[in-house]
């Protein structure tokens, strides 16, 4: 999880914004990036989808970060699991960033 701590370092967003503000945004990308995986979206798909999304350089390093992290996942044999593993995926990078902003 230090790519976590650097890429909030690198996106200045760890003092002045809202830690809630943060992780929730944190969590809502790393849920786009696991539903993509799950739903059988290429990684390039994904990739060329978010870079559309985000304009700052540091941003796009956060979130390729959880692209690959989530093309390291297999993709689940069932609906049910899928989206098992969204939620987990999503929770353990909100669950990262709470941490990491409370150690500051």
């Amino acid at each position: 999880m230090k790519i976590l701590l650097i890429g909030l370092m690198l996106l200045g967003l760890a003092a002045p914004v809202q830690s809630n503000d943060l992780c929730n945004a944190l969590s809502s990308a790393a849920e786009a990036a696991m539903k993509g995986r799950q739903s059988g979206l290429s990684k390039s798909t994904l990739e060329s989808v978010m870079r559309d999304v985000t304009t700052d350089a540091n941003q796009r390093r956060l979130v390729q970060e959880l692209i690959d992290r989530a093309y390291e996942v297999p993709r689940r044999n069932t609906e049910a699991r899928r989206n098992a593993e969204v939620r987990q995926y999503s929770a353990l990078w909100e669950s990262a960033c709470y941490k990491l902003i409370a150690g500051q």
